[in-house]
């Protein structure tokens, strides 16, 4: 007999087997293997005589002298496969004596193990065996018993009464009850605790991930397994992938989104998809004033889209720069590719590089950036500029386009094109918005090419007065006394971009009326100015800052501005210089304005030489001003509060910021304005100087007279809404 289940929704059918077997009721025979469906959706195969009617079905387990019926519901079996070998029968148990089965044995058929069951030894009784009952959480539907039949020795078991005639098993008239819908049984859980999974792989149990695996499966983690990294890879790795991609071959739209994507993700890729559907122009877009045509960018003047090409009236913008840009851009590109498919080249090209050139520094100046960088990179290069002391990202360059720009800045500034493998340095000026600005340029060596650095100077940031720089009050009245004094000496100190020589040029530019002989020696010249006389050291040469102070002495001058005091001979000339009877302007690098008594020290000038030369010593920082149409009240962390000293006087200030608007670039922050210490020495000071005080003891000695040092400069603009406690931090840590 072959029995097969997987699961207990098979219960039934094997215990009705298992009894007849156990009991010694009757001995089974080899016949066709019936199938029967279960609850569970799982089989059982048991192996007997089966035989349907209309009303239901017979499962015989046939013997050797009688058989056992038991009812099936016909909806339950499913198939039935017939075995060419034929039953067996009682006669086959006698085919010889050595063949014979032991007493108490199963006949001829296979042991539902894998030996013959034993026979019990002589004497010692022996009781059926209990029949086989399911689960107590499975409801099971009652099946008829087996009755033994007469004349029949039980193989395993207790004697049977006296044979007697057995009764016929009549099959039942009425089909009989379904089985009762069972509850499924769970599988027994296995512990999958942290503690027990360490177990587990201790003993090299590995069967604890495939436990971990039906969990996951059983708990619905598997949607959030697979989801979240599908969802990773759509809205990011592939459209950051596209747009890298299409940038690199030249595609503008691309190369405009590739910077907001990271951001973004597959908006921005949606967002080059929107760009690039274009929806036919039925009529060109002409002035209203002149009835021109108003659609070629390349007719507009100084990239004014604003002024009528034709009649110079005001319009409405067709197009803006950003979009200029990128038409030129794909004009480059694809002249480029022309040229590498061996086809002639466009004479366009090289104008359409310095119109982009001229683009890129346009939109620079209108956005009030300082400096310009190109950074270079394996997949094209990115255009940065500076506003505010802050890099914004601008546009991105295809990596085709990159080489030609280069060389049309390398050409604007008079650098030599074919060299890339040392820095150099140039300047050119060009036309923006009716004004000429100064472009000075460095081009340097990288991995990828060349960084090109480009410092734009404006004129018109010296235009302004001592009060335009920030100055007011006491500091204002000593700045614009110092600066008009006949001699001394006159230093303004601070960091690397602080605006030191921005400081000195409206100086000069407030002395320069014609009536003074003006001369600066500066390395680079910054702002050329008319009515003076800019000089540029040239170390190749000798002409250093000592030797061009030497000859500045004998030009009969009347003012004297030096770049930048770096060195003792430099110092020793500069302080010959204002003692001689000239006014002299130059700069340092110091904290504040004590420190410049030390940094003296250092370079080993005595400070009882330059006591009486001083006239007036600036340290200066500069802080980004909030943008007048987006600021708003708010709140600043308390911790801030406490470092400005500001904690208890808080409730009565009324704290602005800016938020970002268009106006601002989204920053908040609308231009700058300087945070200034002066000190202006007296008698006093100079007595100090005199007897070669530490600088300690001077601070403390002009902090008395109420001179406010830089932070105190910025919590007064704090306090009056033109700044944050953040940039006054910043500037002043």
């Amino acid at each position: 007999m072959r029995l097969k289940t997987k699961t207990m929704g098979g219960w039934l059918a094997l215990a009705v087997v298992l009894d007849a077997v156990a009991g010694g009721h009757a001995r089974i025979a080899a016949a066709d293997t019936i199938i029967v469906w279960t609850e569970r959706g799982t089989t059982t195969s048991v192996e007997g005589e089966f035989t349907s009617g209309p009303t239901g079905g017979l499962l015989r387990l046939s013997g050797a002298t009688g058989a056992m019926e038991i009812p099936l519901d016909p909806a339950r079996v499913v198939r039935i496969i017939r075995k060419a070998t034929p039953a067996a029968t009682p006669s086959a148990a006698k085919a010889t004596p050595s063949a014979s089965p032991a007493p108490g044995a199963i006949g001829e058929q296979p042991p539902l193990g894998t030996r013959p069951l034993p026979t019990p030894p002589v004497g010692v009784p022996t009781t059926p065996r209990p029949l086989a009952t399911p689960p107590p959480n499975m409801s099971v539907m009652p099946y008829p018993t087996a009755t033994p039949m007469s004349g029949v020795t039980p193989a395993i078991g207790t004697p049977l009464p006296a044979p007697t005639a057995a009764p016929a098993i009549v099959p039942p008239t009425t089909t009989p009850p379904p089985l009762a819908p069972r509850p499924p049984v769970p599988s027994p859980a296995r512990s999958l605790t942290p503690a027990s999974i360490a177990e587990r792989l201790a003993k090299q149990d590995w069967t604890v991930f495939s436990d971990l695996l039906d969990r996951a499966l059983s708990e619905d983690v598997l949607p959030f397994l697979i989801g979240i990294p599908l969802f990773i890879v759509v809205f990011w790795a592939i459209p950051n992938k596209l747009l890298y991609a299409l940038a690199r071959r030249g595609d503008v739209g691309a190369s405009i989104w590739v910077l907001r994507v990271k951001w973004l993700g597959i908006f921005a890729l949606l967002g080059y998809l929107a760009g690039k559907i274009r929806v036919p122009r039925r009529t060109k877009s002409r002035c209203p004033i002149c009835n021109k045509a108003i659609d070629d960018p390349d007719e507009y003047a100084d990239f004014n889209f604003y002024v009528c090409p034709h009649c110079g009236e005001n319009i409405t913008p067709v197009y803006d720069l950003n979009s200029y840009m990128q038409h030129l851009i794909g004009q480059l590109d694809r002249e480029v590719h022309q040229r590498r498919a061996k086809r002639p080249e466009l004479v366009t090209e090289k104008d359409a590089t310095t119109k982009l050139v001229r683009a890129i520094i346009t939109q620079a100046i209108r956005s009030r950036a300082s400096d310009i960088h190109i950074d270079t990179s394996a997949e094209g290069a990115i255009v940065r500029q500076r506003v505010d002391g802050v890099l914004l990202d601008m546009l991105a360059l295809p990596k085709s386009v990159v080489p030609s720009v280069v060389s049309a800045i390398k050409v604007m500034a008079k650098l030599d094109i074919a060299e890339r493998r040392i820095p150099q340095d140039g300047k050119f000026s060009t036309w923006v918005d009716r004004n000429d600005i100064d472009v000075r340029v460095n081009t340097s060596p990288a991995m990828h090419g060349e960084k090109v650095s480009m410092r734009l100077l404006d004129k018109r940031a010296i235009t302004v007065g001592p009060a335009g720089l920030g100055l007011e009050g006491q500091n204002l009245a000593l700045f614009d006394q110092a600066i008009h004094r006949p001699h001394g000496m006159l230093i303004v100190t601070g960091p690397a971009g602080s605006g030191k020589s921005t400081t000195l040029y409206v100086a000069l530019n407030v002395i320069n009326t014609g009536e003074k002989n003006i001369i600066t020696l500066e390395d680079p010249i910054e702002y050329e100015m008319k009515g003076l006389t800019q000089m540029q050291v040239n170390p190749a040469v000798n002409f250093t800052f000592a030797t061009g102070l030497r000859t500045i002495v004998r030009q009969d001058p009347n003012v004297i501005m030096v770049g930048e005091i770096r060195d003792k001979e430099t110092a020793e000339m500069a302080i010959e210089s204002a003692i001689t009877g000239h006014l002299l302007m130059t700069t340092m690098h110091t904290i504040d304005t004590t420190t410049v008594f030390t940094r003296l020290t250092d370079m080993g000038i005595d400070s009882r030489r330059y006591a009486s030369a001083l006239a007036l010593i600036v340290a200066q920082r500069l802080v980004r001003v909030n943008c007048g149409e987006c600021r708003r009240p708010y709140a600043p962390d308390p911790r801030q509060l406490e470092q400005l000293h500001l904690l208890q006087s808080a409730k009565d200030i009324v704290f602005l910021k800016g938020y970002g608007c268009a106006r601002c670039l989204e920053t908040g922050y609308y231009g700058r304005t300087g945070l200034f210490e002066i000190l202006a020495p007296d008698r006093e000071i100079i007595a100090m100087l005199e007897q070669n005080l530490p600088a300690s003891r001077i601070r403390e000695a002009v902090r008395r007279k109420g001179m406010r040092n830089i932070r105190e400069e910025g919590v007064l603009k704090v306090m009056r809404g033109q700044t944050t406690i953040e940039e006054v931090i910043r500037a002043t840590t």
